[in-house]
């Protein structure tokens, strides 16, 4: 699984990044494990009906570094 901790400076900060998110999870057709702390979002990628990380958790990871940061 691939997983990483992003924090934001506010609560609606880190919501905005998830529904960024979501958006383009859906496009994909691919949907990572989100886990919501306060200010921290944790993401964590695994294909489960393939039993671990593929090409498309690979793909949705480089699209949520692009998204993280850039109000896109």
């Amino acid at each position: 699984m691939l997983t990483k901790t992003f924090a934001f400076d506010r609560f609606a900060d880190g919501i905005r990044f998830i529904d960024r998110l979501a958006r383009i999870a859906d496009d994909m057709n691919h949907h990572p494990d989100i886990d919501v702390r306060y200010t921290k979002v944790t993401i964590m990628l695994s294909t489960h009906d393939a039993g671990g990380i593929t090409q498309a958790d690979l793909r949705l990871a480089e699209k949520i570094e692009m998204v993280n940061g850039t109000g896109t």
